[in-house]
C-alpha cells in the first residue's frame, strides 16, 4: 500500500491558498477559493459518484451537478438558492423543470423513449398547456384554470382534429379534416352531436338532430 500526504494546499503568488486537495471520509475532495479567500467551488468523489458545486459571494449554490448509477442531475438556483431549474438524465427518460422567480413550477419536459411531452403552469400552479409528441403526430391541449380541458388539436398521419369544450370540459365542437374528408359536429352541453356537416369526395352532407340523437332535418 502507498502512503502519502492526505491534505495539500496551493496558494498563489501573494501566498493566499487558492485550492485544497484532500482526502476526508466520504472520498477526495477539492475545494476551490476566489482571490478574497471566499468559497468558490467544491468537488467530492464519493461512493454514490462525483457531485461539483458553485458557491456565489452569499455562500449560496447556484450550481449543483452530479452523478450517479441512474446517470447525471444538475441544479440551477437563483442569487438567494432558490432552485430555477432541475435537469436529469437517466437510462429511460430525460426530465427539465423550470420555476419562475417565486420557485413555483411553470414548465415541465420530459422526454421518454419515443415520446416527449412539454407542460406549462401559471403562477398558481395550475396545468394550462400540454405539447405531445409521438410517432402518431403532435398534439396540443390548452386547459382553464379549473384544470379543465378547452382546446384539443391532434395532428396525425393522415388527418388533422380540432376539439373545443365549453369551462366545464364539455365537448362542445369538433373539426376533422383528412385527405378525402372534412367534418364538423357541433354538440350541445352533454356532449351530444346536435348539428353535423360533412364533405367529402361525393359532396356536401348537413344533417341536425334533436337531443335524444335522432334526425330532425338533413340536406342533400
Amino acid at each position: 500500500m502507498t502512503t502519502g500526504p492526505r491534505r495539500v494546499n496551493l496558494v498563489d503568488a501573494e501566498g493566499e491558498m487558492r485550492a485544497l486537495l484532500k482526502v476526508a471520509e466520504n472520498g477526495p475532495m477539492l475545494i476551490l477559493f476566489d482571490a478574497a479567500g471566499a468559497l468558490a467551488a467544491v468537488l467530492i468523489v464519493s461512493e454514490d459518484g462525483p457531485v461539483l458545486n458553485l458557491i456565489n459571494a452569499a455562500m449560496k449554490v447556484p450550481v449543483d451537478l452530479r452523478v450517479t448509477d441512474a446517470g447525471p442531475h444538475l441544479r440551477l438556483r437563483d442569487a438567494a438558492g432558490e432552485l430555477q431549474a432541475d435537469l436529469d438524465v437517466d437510462r429511460n427518460a430525460t426530465d427539465l423543470n423550470l420555476a419562475d422567480a417565486a420557485s413555483i413550477l411553470r414548465a415541465v419536459f420530459d422526454v421518454p423513449m419515443d415520446e416527449m411531452h412539454l407542460n406549462l403552469y401559471d403562477a398558481a400552479d395550475n396545468l394550462q398547456t400540454v405539447l405531445g409528441m409521438n410517432n402518431a403526430g403532435p398534439t396540443v391541449e390548452m386547459r382553464n384554470a379549473r384544470d379543465k380541458v378547452q382546446v384539443v388539436l391532434v395532428v396525425g398521419t393522415a388527418n388533422l382534429e380540432f376539439l373545443l369544450h365549453d369551462t366545464g370540459g364539455n365537448l362542445r365542437a369538433s373539426l376533422a379534416v383528412g385527405k378525402d374528408e372534412c367534418r364538423l359536429h357541433l354538440c350541445d352541453a352533454t356532449g351530444k352531436v346536435r348539428a353535423r356537416l360533412n364533405v367529402d369526395k361525393d359532396g356536401l352532407d348537413l344533417g341536425l338532430f334533436d337531443k335524444a340523437g335522432k334526425p330532425i332535418w338533413s340536406a342533400p
